[in-house]
């Protein structure tokens, strides 16, 4: 019923994706003006990192994951 109503005709990318491994990355940060935006920006490439490779080793990236979460814990805790 849903397929009858909605069309696509592909995706628009509104920002390109940038690896946060890349010199484009470090220039993207440098840009934005808060030191949470730039944190809040670092948080969700990196966890995108971590779900994208997930599956190479999962062991690896969930110890990852959860160190990650436990950093942030902490950095909430103390503001």
């Amino acid at each position: 019923m849903i397929e009858e109503h909605i069309t696509t005709e592909g995706i628009t990318y509104l920002v390109e994706p940038t690896s946060i491994f890349s010199e484009k990355f470090d220039k993207e940060i440098e840009k934005l003006t808060s030191s949470e935006a730039k944190a809040s920006e670092i948080e969700h490439a990196v966890r995108h990192e971590i779900t994208f490779k997930v599956h190479e080793d999962p062991v690896h990236y969930e110890t990852l994951k959860d160190r990650l979460n436990h950093i942030i814990q902490e950095y909430k805790k103390e503001e």
